[in-house]
C-alpha cells in the first residue's frame, strides 16, 4: 500500500492496473492449482488469465509459456500431469489470443505478434540517450555506450524489423564488444528506475534501493521457513526474472517492472515472522510467570 510506483499508476489511465488484475489472478490460480488441486479447469483457467494479461500488456508474451514450463518441471509428477496442466494453460492462452489474432490478420492481412509496438521500443532501448524525443531531459552513460548509441542511431530508419536490430547489434559487437555489454549493463539497471522522461531518477533509485531491500529481506525469510514458502518464493522471483528479462529487449523502464515488484513485496511481511513469534514468546512467558506469583 505504500510502494510510491504502483500508487503513481493508480492516478493515470495506465494499462498496468489492469494488467496486474488479470496476471495477479492467472498467478494466484496458478499457484493454488499447483500446491493444492492440481485441477485442469484451474490451468485453463489460468491460460485464460494470462492471455487477457497478454493483451492488456504484450510483455506477459511469454507467461503462458513460462507457467507451462514450470508445470513441466514438476519432477514429482506423472508425467501425464504434467502435460495434461501444461496443456491446459496454452489452450487457455489461445482461447482468449487467438481470435484478437484472427481479427487482426482479417483487417490488416499482418500476423501480428500482440502488438507492433516491439520494434519501435527494441530500436529506442538502444538509442535512449541520444534521442531526446522532445521530452527527455538527458542520461548519463559512458563516453563508449554513447558512441555506440549515436551509431545505431544513423541508421535508425533501417532498423525495421527485429532480424535487422539484431543484425546491426552483432555488427557492433564485432566493431565494440566492451561498448555493447557496458550498454546491456545499464539496461539490467536501468530496469529498476528509470524513466522514459528520465526525469528525477536518483530520486527513483534511492526509493528503489528501500523496497529492493524489503523484498531481498523478505524473500530470504520466506525462503528459509521452507515448504510452500520456499516454493513461492521461487516462483514469485521466477516470474520477477522473466519480467527482468522481457524488459532488456526494448525500452528499460521502471514502468515494466512494478507488476513484478509487486509480487516481491508480497513477501516482506515474512520480515516480521521471527518478531512475531518472539513477542509471542515473550508475552507467554510474562503471563506464565504472573500466574506463578
Amino acid at each position: 500500500m505504500t510502494y510510491p510506483f504502483a500508487l503513481w499508476l493508480t492516478k493515470q489511465p495506465n494499462s498496468e492496473i489492469a494488467f496486474m488484475v488479470a496476471l495477479y489472478g492467472a498467478l494466484l490460480v496458478f499457484g493454488r492449482a499447483t500446491l493444492g488441486s492440481r485441477s485442469w479447469s484451474a490451468y485453463l483457467l489460468t491460460g485464460l488469465l494470462a492471455g487477457v494479461a497478454m493483451l492488456i500488456r504484450p510483455i506477459a508474451l511469454g507467461v503462458g509459456f513460462f507457467l507451462s514450463m514450470l508445470v513441466l518441471a514438476a519432477r514429482t509428477w506423472r508425467w501425464s500431469s504434467r502435460i495434461g496442466a501444461a496443456s491446459a494453460i496454452l489452450a487457455g492462452n489461445l482461447l482468449v489470443v487467438l481470435p484478437w489474432e484472427v481479427w487482426v490478420y482479417e483487417q490488416t492481412g499482418l500476423v501480428v505478434p500482440l502488438s507492433t509496438g516491439g520494434v519501435p521500443s527494441m530500436r529506442d532501448g538502444l538509442t535512449f540517450a541520444v534521442r531526446s524525443r522532445g521530452f527527455r531531459e538527458g542520461t548519463a552513460v559512458p563516453a563508449d555506450v554513447r558512441e555506440l548509441m549515436t551509431a545505431i542511431d544513423r541508421r535508425y530508419g533501417e532498423l525495421d524489423s527485429v532480424g535487422a536490430i539484431v543484425s546491426e547489434l552483432r555488427r557492433q559487437w564485432r566493431a565494440r564488444p566492451r561498448a555493447v555489454l557496458e550498454l546491456y549493463g545499464l539496461k539490467v539497471a536501468r530496469s529498476w528506475y528509470g524513466t522514459d522522461s528520465q526525469r528525477l531518477e536518483p530520486v527513483i533509485f534511492v526509493v528503489q534501493l528501500f523496497y529492493g531491500a524489503l523484498c531481498v529481506l523478505g524473500a530470504w525469510k520466506a525462503w528459509r521457513l521452507g515448504g510452500r514458502a520456499r516454493i513461492a518464493t521461487e516462483g514469485i522471483w521466477m516470474v520477477v526474472v522473466y519480467f527482468w528479462g522481457m524488459n532488456l529487449v526494448g525500452l528499460t523502464l521502471l514502468r515494466y517492472m512494478v507488476p513484478a515488484i509487486g509480487l516481491g513485496l508480497v513477501l516482506v511481511p515474512g520480515i516480521a515472522i521471527p518478531i512475531i513469534g518472539t513477542e509471542d514468546s515473550s508475552q507467554a512467558g510474562s503471563a506464565k510467570g504472573h500466574t506463578v506469583r
